[in-house]
């Protein structure tokens, strides 16, 4: 393995350790650190993730005034991880008095397509602006995640914080999103409308393959999930359904050559491989039953989709009323059990 790519993974699993501890034992230390770079001009870009923790925090106490208003700015990185930062920012804005402010989608990777282009689309389809005040409107001074936190007078002064994120705000209270998933999904259903049910169940899962994640890259495994896993998981929900006297249809949707799911497809379930992102993202939006994998992408559509969700541990937490998946595939049959009723008794 190349150095760099050693020292990365160190790292993570350094950060990995660091969560585990009681968090005033890495809290206390980390601020002091962070005000001793900031007097000494060290850059403090690396702080950043703990800053927005440690605003958060600070929002619990009072100590920020709801006149700072906030803006997702300077991601490049997917359109689930940007559509998930912005939910959360909208999440925590409404949870405590202050004003979300739109910056729109301007570069992503993974482009299919023109760059600009491929950008607007997706700011067309999930349509986080509609009715917040836009970044091009406001005029108050920006203000970094780093600045912010290192002089309090902006806690009581009118600006605009830049930050990437507010993922790790909202993990310690996951259920906060309950009050906003109703705009989301308005927001998302402006220019359309869900689709009709039916009698068959629509279960979609979702795995992550390819360049995106492999157990040959130190850097991805820990998002990789075996398809014996992903095996078991549906085929208990398809018997949980069988026993409601459900029909299912189960499309599972991920990246590679089709060898590599032969062991799926032998189980009968649809594959649908290097599908385009778009459509993919709206099937798990779409679906009766959404099997989720461990990526930002898989939880967005989790906060839009109206049905019922089984989560896979990974680094944001699951709401309250989601099921928990364990690693081998296996969940708990009666809660799922009692989501599918539930979910019929609203339809009857």
């Amino acid at each position: 393995m190349r150095l760099d790519r050693r020292v990365r993974v160190g790292l993570r699993h350094l950060a990995q350790t660091a969560r585990s501890l009681p968090p005033d034992a890495v809290r206390f230390p980390r601020l002091a650190w962070f005000n001793v770079k900031r007097a000494l001009r060290i850059p403090t870009r690396s702080d950043r993730q703990f800053l927005v923790e440690e605003f958060g925090r600070r929002l619990a106490q009072g100590q920020i005034g709801s006149q700072c208003h906030v803006t997702i700015a300077g991601r490049h990185d997917g359109a689930g991880s940007q559509a998930l930062a912005r939910m959360s920012a909208i999440c925590v804005a409404r949870k405590y008095d202050f004003t979300y402010v739109h910056t729109p989608f301007l570069l992503m990777q993974h482009n299919e397509g023109p760059p600009d282009e491929w950008a607007a689309t997706w700011e067309r389809m999930l349509n986080l602006g509609h009715g917040e005040v836009s970044a091009a409107q406001c005029r108050l001074p920006r203000v970094e995640i780093d600045d912010f936190m290192a002089d309090r007078r902006w806690w009581s002064t009118p600006c605009l914080l830049c930050v990437g994120h507010m993922s790790r705000i909202v993990d310690r209270m996951p259920d906060a999103y309950l009050d906003v998933i109703p705009q989301l999904r308005k927001k998302y259903y402006l220019d359309a409308s869900p689709r009709p049910r039916s009698n068959v169940v629509e279960i979609c899962a979702h795995l992550r393959r390819g360049g995106d994640v492999s157990t040959e890259n130190p850097e991805t495994a820990y998002r990789y999930v075996a398809n014996d896993a992903m095996a078991k998981a549906i085929s208990a929900t398809q018997s949980v359904l069988k026993e409601l006297g459900l029909t299912s249809r189960v499309r599972l949707f991920s990246q590679g050559d089709e060898k590599d799911f032969a062991s799926l497809r032998d189980h009968g379930f649809e594959l649908c491989l290097n599908t385009p992102a778009i459509p993919t993202f709206g099937a798990f939006v779409e679906a009766d039953i959404f099997i989720m994998t461990k990526s930002s992408f898989s939880y967005a559509a989790a906060l839009l989709n109206g049905g019922v969700k089984l989560y896979d541990r990974f680094a944001r937490a699951p709401l309250s009323h989601w099921i928990v998946r364990e690693s081998d595939g296996s969940f708990d049959r009666e809660q799922l059990r009692a989501r599918c009723e539930q979910a019929c008794a609203r339809l009857s």
